[in-house]
């Protein structure tokens, strides 16, 4: 009778193979780089390539505003007095050249600003999370409610990216309506009637107007920053209407 083959050390295991590292995904970073280093230059490229990524007019109107003000710019700057080394001159031209320098600087950095929120959509990427509070007030009943709530916001906003009709079928964004599922107040800015978003967004009647009148020329809403500029609210205001809306499509 053949003796059964001595059992294998376990030392002498082959340890398993570790798990491939994730794949890395574009961050978009190169949107903030190209404009940088370019010195303002290729400043409309990342809106032109959020606006076909997107498909929104509003990035297509502000990629060609960019472009028109680059252009204005470096045209401006030819204007320069300057020697033939192409050095500025004189008090006049040290002053122009100074403030052709801030205006390219502003003109950078208010296309970095708008551009960032659009880069989170384009590529994917979640908005920074909320700390939550700390303090005394912290354990208070009436901020866990508040929090809940725009957890659950959180929560329909991305069942409303992933299922638009399920989001409709449910009425997230419609609290004048009744509905089988908590949305935590969210209103559908591309829905609601303007009492609605009055009431639910702390907005007044004429700026809740003002809102729906923008929606009827575009015909939806797509971001927040739409409604900031199309309806023309303020800081405040457009705080309060990104705390609560969601956008559906018709």
């Amino acid at each position: 009778m053949t003796a059964p083959p001595p059992p294998r050390s376990a030392g002498n295991a082959t340890p398993p193979l570790p798990p491939p590292p994730p794949a890395r995904r574009p961050t978009g970073k190169w949107y903030f780089v190209a404009m940088i280093c370019s010195f303002g230059l290729l400043t409309p490229v990342p809106f032109l390539h959020a606006a076909a990524r997107l498909n929104r007019r509003a990035l297509r109107i502000r990629a060609a505003v960019y472009a028109v003000l680059v252009v204005l710019l470096f045209t401006l700057n030819s204007f320069v007095p300057k020697d033939a080394q192409g050095h500025v001159t004189g008090k006049v031209g040290n002053a122009l050249e100074g403030l052709w320098v801030l205006a390219l600087i502003g003109l950078v950095t208010s296309a970095c600003l708008q551009i960032a929120p659009v880069r989170r959509e384009v590529f994917g990427l979640a908005a920074p999370p909320v700390p939550p509070p700390t303090g005394p007030g912290a354990a208070d009943p009436a901020v866990a409610a508040r929090l809940a709530a725009r957890a659950r916001r959180e929560e329909a906003r991305a069942l409303a990216a992933r299922d638009a009709v399920v989001a409709h079928e449910l009425r997230i964004g419609r609290p004048d309506l009744t509905g089988p599922y908590d949305d935590g107040g969210l209103v559908d800015l591309n829905s609601a009637p303007a009492e609605v978003i009055s009431a639910h967004c702390s907005l007044s009647p004429e700026t809740a107007a003002r809102v729906v009148r923008a929606r009827e020329e575009l015909g939806q809403f797509r971001t927040v920053d739409e409604v900031a500029v199309y309806a023309e609210l303020a800081e405040g205001e457009t705080a309060r209407v990104k705390e609560y809306a969601v956008f559906l499509p018709k």
